[in-house]
């Protein structure tokens, strides 16, 4: 508050009554920057202005009109989170000081915060919807644009950012229209096309509007990652002259150009999608582009319409693998442990879920082979060989099903043993593997709250049940022979 107040470069002296709707700096920064273009308010003009109320708050805001836009169930994750940690309601500064000041006790200024922030949710329903970004039912009709934007195919191809791509290819003179959508923000918005899915070697279109208003679309070489090696006016794109335009209109940008390409190119073209910062547009005197935001890799086929998004993908990998490895898994385990009393149910209960769980890490490793080869440019070298170390474990643990001696056997205390310690061991490995895959992915905070959730109650729930198996064990064995038997009870376990 005190440095949205106090700022010196003619920022505004309060931000209006809004929602905790983000959890990181950079969404913090799209978002304050989203506010004032569609509200045309005095707009923080300097870079350094929103860091700072970013920095100091953990939060970031979005106009009660557009709360219908942002509350997603991610933004209510995010936004409960921040609830949980003390970072809740911004008021204008003043109002909250004169509250606060008549406020003794830190508790209730926490609470008073948290209900005007579930106010300003429930108030907020009644309100009229605020204008939606671009969609492709929209009919989209830009002056002066090269081509007929009615005629082309639109695919979503980037819900984050709200990136449709619009896209036709002309078969005589092989030649590709695109028209690329993204909500209007101050960022600069990208699409490249690379040989190999990565972003070295790439050439990349790159479009924002100036201070004055001016569209800029510019063609850069990706050389390397550094800004330095990102050379502007160069690159391997043959655009068509006079495609090139940037347009704005009903809160959308729009990005479009024409370019010749083979066939070969066009039935497989490996394209990355970047987002830049807010407020950190090309420099006007060099055209130097800093490092994005955020990007995606995608794969198109422009003759069929096909998109392979690694984005989809690669969430789905996360699910059915946290499905298979952290949830059926443990159940399976704890019901194998602690429910046996119920003979025979828990042995079949324990082999379903079991297996049930090694067909959700078969099919995790599958869709992790398709990602390699979709995203060769990101290492995924440890992620990938703990990955299959714990598919051939639960391989060996499945087959073990078939070899299992019968209870009167003498060697069956070493099947037991083999099969508990291999089993165990497969569920700390998946769990060290899924946190791996997360902070691969660079998963948002919901995924990490939520499986740090999950871990808590596995652990939770094993570490009660095996105090209650241990107690109810103490309780029922006779004192003499309570030595004697802990060790044959270590075997069993």
């Amino acid at each position: 508050e005190n440095s949205v107040g106090g700022s010196s470069r003619g920022s505004p002296a309060f931000l209006p009554p809004a929602i905790c709707c983000c959890c990181s700096p950079s969404c913090c920064r799209r978002e304050i920057g989203i506010y004032f273009t569609q509200h045309s308010r005095d707009a923080l003009t300097a870079p350094q202005d929103q860091i700072s109320i970013c920095e100091a708050t953990s939060v970031c805001v979005s106009s009660i009109d557009l709360v219908q836009e942002f509350a997603s169930w991610g933004c209510y994750i995010r936004w409960v989170e921040s609830l949980i940690r003390d970072l809740v309601l911004l008021m204008p500064t003043k109002l909250m000081v004169s509250m606060e000041a008549s406020i003794h006790s830190a508790r209730v200024a926490v609470v008073l915060r948290s209900l005007l922030a579930v106010g300003v949710i429930l108030g907020s329903t009644g309100r009229v919807e605020a204008a939606s970004p671009d969609s492709c039912d929209a009919n989209v009709v830009i002056p002066k644009l090269s081509f007929a934007a009615s005629s082309l195919t639109c695919q979503q191809v980037w819900s984050r950012y709200d990136y449709n791509l619009r896209y036709a290819f002309d078969k005589r003179t092989n030649t590709v229209s695109i028209l690329l959508s993204a909500a209007q923000t101050n960022n600069w918005i990208g699409i490249g096309f690379s040989p190999d899915g990565g972003m070295i070697g790439s050439s990349a279109m790159v479009g924002y509007l100036e201070t004055n208003g001016t569209g800029v679309l510019r063609q850069y070489y990706l050389k390397g990652k550094s800004s330095s090696l990102v050379i502007p006016n160069q690159g391997d794109l043959h655009l068509v002259p006079g495609s090139e335009l940037v347009a704005v209109q009903n809160q959308t940008t729009y990005l479009a150009f024409q370019v010749h390409m083979n066939y070969s190119s066009v039935t497989s073209s490996k394209l990355v999608l970047a987002f830049g910062y807010n407020g950190i547009l090309p420099d006007p005197t060099t055209d130097e582009l800093q490092q994005h935001l955020d990007r995606l890799q995608i794969t198109v086929d422009f003759t069929t319409g096909m998109v392979s998004n690694p984005d989809k993908l690669r969430r789905n990998h996360g699910i059915v693998n946290i499905f298979g490895w952290a949830v059926l898994a443990p159940i399976g385990a704890i019901i194998s442990r602690y429910f046996r009393q119920w003979d025979p149910i828990w042995f079949y209960l324990h082999v379903g879920l079991q297996c049930s769980s090694f067909i959700f890490g078969v099919a995790g490793v599958a869709m992790g082979v398709q990602l390699t080869k979709d995203l060769p440019s990101v290492n995924v070298h440890s992620h990938r060989l703990i990955g299959i170390f714990v598919l051939l474990l639960g391989t060996l643990q499945v087959l073990a099903l078939c070899a299992r001696p019968h209870k009167e056997s003498k060697i069956r205390k070493y099947w037991n043993w083999y099969h508990h310690i291999i089993g165990r061991f497969v569920l700390l490995l998946a769990a060290i593997n899924i946190i791996v895959g997360i902070n691969l992915a660079g998963a948002g905070h919901s995924w990490k709250v939520g499986y740090a959730v999950l871990l808590v109650i596995t652990v939770t729930s094993v570490i009660v049940l095996e105090s209650l198996y241990w107690f109810k064990w103490y309780k029922q064995s006779p004192a003499p022979v309570l030595q004697r038997e802990t060790f044959s009870r270590f075997n069993e376990i």
